[in-house]
């Protein structure tokens, strides 16, 4: 269901559906890479990807707070500011 919030609000945000596929598939490939190089960034990174951080949910265990703040942050930065850009950008376009 995350990931397709994450292509709704970008489809909806770059009003063009075969950029938005690209980049959602491009930008967890780019955040992979940066993890797998910069490894001092991983622990930060975890509040940024949503892939990484929503993985946790899958294990038989409880979450933390601190998992659960992870999650809420990465939807936000993923979900929530490109899906009301592209409701705002939507809404100002002329109707054709």
């Amino acid at each position: 269901m995350i990931g397709l919030a994450i292509g709704l609000a970008f489809g909806a945000l770059l009003l063009n559906s075969a950029f938005a596929i690209v980049l959602y598939f491009a930008i967890p490939t780019v955040v992979s890479i940066v993890t797998g190089v910069w490894t001092s960034a991983q622990d930060k990174l975890l509040w940024v990807d949503v892939n990484t951080s929503s993985s946790v949910l899958y294990e038989d265990r409880g979450l933390t707070g601190q998992e659960w703040a992870q999650i809420a942050t990465g939807v936000l930065i993923w979900i929530v500011v490109p899906g009301a850009l592209g409701i705002w950008r939507i809404m100002r376009s002329e109707i054709k």
